[in-house]
């Protein structure tokens, strides 16, 4: 057979058999919403087809890439394959080859993939000599075929292929039960999940003329971006009302951080981080660690007291049963992630097939990360109603009320939204996404100063302390990686937090004092004159804000000390740990990777950014400042056992949370 004849036959074969995917795939998205054919959503549904075209021309393209691997190993093994004993070898092989892979990697190296590890590419080589071994066995039984079946000719024929290649994509999409991920066909409402609400166990009065209290929380929120460009409403707020201009984080990532905020304890003694670091299920599944319920989180303490708790967010971890945060609020509202109107790659089965098969070389990262293709939008303009809706409602209690927006996190886009924003993760492109991340920081500042304009209208704020915070920073390449959970530096640990007195008790400052986020529960408790646990390891900062006070110690030659608090952290992935601490113009980090320790000295009076690493070279604080951290971390792994809960099993479902929120690879 000649060299084109073959050439003919292979990309027919290809092309057919993606047809058929195609088509199968368009077929089961129909199946399942048939309302994608209603006239409201037929630019949708055109929208839908030419994502699907794309997409499968890029299945095409992968196929062709594996007919030149099949080639190559066939003229190696000295009997080329060509014509349809090439195609349908390639067809074959193909799918097999990432599953076996993907199954290889991880059995061996586990959730976490390293590209720079030498376990990777030894699971690489061995998935390839087994298609070599296939591609012999394939080259010995067409050796022995002399004539071709009429059954197997019509199969393998353009229209024959079509059907037969719908059939396999239903028969296997039936098995494998893949969940649809069917954008822009719901309504806005559809979108929300049930408020669930508790009672408190005890029924107190609260005390007359009790404050509220109102904690905003902004996703991946570090510190050098609140400017004037960026946020002017909550540039304005700082500076007219109380800043802390240190304040850190205890954890670099969304669970153990705000964990960590409810209960006034440091994630090494909770254990709640997004995986149970060191440890397994019975089944030697992943598994995560529920926060203990006799621990004394702050919304259980003002509950107790007659106020009435709420939590209004829209991050995905927050509201999955398992982590917990539900249990500790009397009213817990989640808001689902946004659906377009723009259906997307990641609408068809075959996407999610090949975005699990080949995750590890992150090859669909570009398509997994951009706007339209990602579960991860949400606006905030959604999540303010629901806020309103909450507040509108009549109770007579004080309240408490922790709002989550999910603005900025990953995938960064351009605001108003346009659709077909696409986002490479290179370092040369790290201005184009730090100006994309900039405008998601505008669009929630905009939300933000919506909601102060209805706090204000309806009088809520006369009697209300309102705190705006983040749960953790965002790298974009500072230190080598992008988003958070990955490392200690300032950008993820520093962040911004600005306090709103009641009118009446309206105060200007800004406070340069180091300040930890478990520090909030502690100063709310005494705001609302309540007692602090004795387990809790935050202190309030209200003598901070004693500007009296702190002017008596001056007048009577008493040194005011800001610089005695220190700010602790940690993290730790199963393969690195790291623990951190920042005093008033140092911070020291210990990184533990496969017993190598490394120790990182910096002085952030000086290079606020963290880029000049000082240890090793004699500098007098870093003697002081390792110990510093050895003995608090010895402390708190001390006390860890009093506090943390059972270890539970994640599902697959949450798993692919986590993985849409890049907490894994």
């Amino acid at each position: 057979m000649s060299g084109k004849s073959s050439r003919v036959i292979v990309t027919r074969l290809i092309v057919s058999a993606v047809c058929g995917f195609f088509l199968a795939d368009i077929g089961f998205l129909i199946y399942q919403a048939p309302s994608l054919l209603q006239p409201t959503y037929l630019s949708g549904f055109f929208s839908l087809l030419f994502s699907g075209l794309v997409f499968y021309l890029g299945i095409a393209l992968l196929y062709f890439c594996f007919v030149i691997l099949v080639l190559l190993i066939s003229r190696f093994l000295r009997r080329p394959l060509s014509g349809m004993p090439l195609g349908i070898t390639t067809l074959i092989s193909a799918p097999l080859f990432l599953i076996l892979q993907q199954i290889l990697h991880a059995k061996i190296l586990g959730t976490f993939i390293s590209l720079g590890s030498p376990l990777f590419y030894m699971v690489t080589g061995l998935t390839l000599l087994l298609l070599i071994v296939g591609v012999a066995l394939v080259q010995w039984i067409f050796s022995h075929i002399k004539e071709w079946p009429g059954l197997l000719k019509r199969m393998f024929s353009t229209p024959g292929l079509i059907v037969t290649s719908s059939l396999l994509f239903t028969i296997v999409t039936c098995l494998s039960g893949v969940r649809f991920n069917v954008l822009g066909v719901f309504s806005e409402e559809a979108q929300r999940d049930l408020p669930m609400e508790h009672r408190p166990t005890q029924q107190i009065s609260a005390s007359p003329n009790a404050p509220n209290f109102i904690v905003l929380t902004i996703e991946c929120f570090r510190d050098d971006s609140l400017t004037p460009e960026n946020a002017p409403f909550l540039w304005k707020l700082a500076r007219e009302n109380i800043y802390f201009s240190r304040y850190y984080v205890v954890a670099p990532a969304t669970r153990p951080s705000v964990t960590s905020f409810f209960t006034s304890l440091y994630p090494i003694q909770h254990g709640c981080y997004n995986l149970a670091i060191g440890q397994k299920a019975e089944d030697g599944k992943k598994a995560t660690v529920r926060l203990a319920k006799f621990i004394k989180t702050l919304p259980s303490l003002l509950q107790d007291r007659g106020y009435h708790t709420m939590m209004v967010t829209c991050n995905n971890l927050s509201k999955d049963p398992l982590f917990g945060f539900e249990d500790v609020f009397i009213r817990f509202d989640a808001v689902n992630p946004y659906h377009f109107k723009f259906p997307s790659f990641q609408s068809f089965i075959g996407f999610k097939f090949l975005k699990y098969f080949l995750r590890f070389t992150r090859i669909f990262k570009v398509l997994v990360f951009s706007p339209e293709h990602s579960m991860t939008y949400f606006d905030a303009p959604r999540l303010n109603k629901t806020v309103i809706r909450e507040l509108l409602r009549k109770d007579d209690r004080p309240f408490f009320l922790y709002v989550h927006y999910m603005e900025p996190h990953a995938p960064y886009y351009m605001h108003p939204y346009r659709p077909f924003q696409i986002n490479f993760y290179l370092p040369t492109h790290r201005e184009k996404i730090f100006a994309n991340y900039q405008s998601e920081i505008q669009a929630v500042d905009q939300a933000i100063a919506e909601l102060f304009t209805h706090l204000h209208d309806n009088g809520l704020l006369t009697n209300t302390y309102v705190l705006i915070t983040a749960d953790h920073g965002e790298e974009f390449y500072d230190h080598g990686h992008w988003g958070h959970g990955k490392n200690l530096f300032p950008e993820v640990l520093h962040v911004p937090a600005i306090l709103v007195m009641p009118p009446a008790k309206k105060k200007t400052q800004k406070i340069k004092a180091v300040v930890e986020n478990i520090d909030i529960p502690a100063t709310i408790a005494e705001l609302a004159n309540q007692d602090i646990p004795g387990s809790w390891e935050g202190h309030s900062v209200l003598q901070l804000l004693d500007e009296n006070a702190n002017k008596e110690k001056a007048k009577n030659g008493d040194e005011i000390k800001d610089n005695q608090k220190v700010a602790f952290s940690q993290f730790d992935n199963g393969y690195v740990f790291q623990a951190s601490v920042v005093n008033d113009e140092w911070q020291v980090i210990l990184q533990d990777e496969q017993e190598k320790q490394q120790v990182m000295l910096f002085n952030l009076a000086e290079d606020s950014g963290a880029r000049r690493n000082l240890a090793g070279q004699g500098h007098e604080k870093e003697t002081m400042m390792v110990k510093l951290l050895k003995e608090t971390l010895q402390r708190l792994q001390a006390s860890a056992t009093q506090f943390q809960g059972e270890v539970e099993v994640i599902d697959q479902e949450q798993l692919e949370q986590m993985r849409t929120l890049g907490y894994i690879d």
